[in-house]
């Protein structure tokens, strides 16, 4: 593995740790990463629905960052 895989593998492994700690206290974070967050989201239950909501609002087509927030 290169040193570059190892930081990004730290770095998300520090992403989890941090989301499941900030999530029982009631906040998650504004900018997801789809590999970390999405089990959190649907661990928040409505914000996960006021986000798709919203997303579809602003976004009807799904073209803006596609997958970015966890969304299509």
């Amino acid at each position: 593995m290169k040193n570059e895989d190892k930081d990004f593998e730290k770095v998300q492994d520090l992403n989890a740790v941090t989301t499941e700690y900030a999530l029982k206290r009631g906040w998650l974070n504004y900018r997801p990463d789809p590999f970390i967050h999405i089990q959190a989201y649907y661990q928040a239950g409505m914000y996960w629905k006021y986000l798709r909501a919203f997303k579809k609002l602003v976004d009807p087509n799904m073209i803006m960052h596609p997958g970015r927030l966890a969304l299509p």
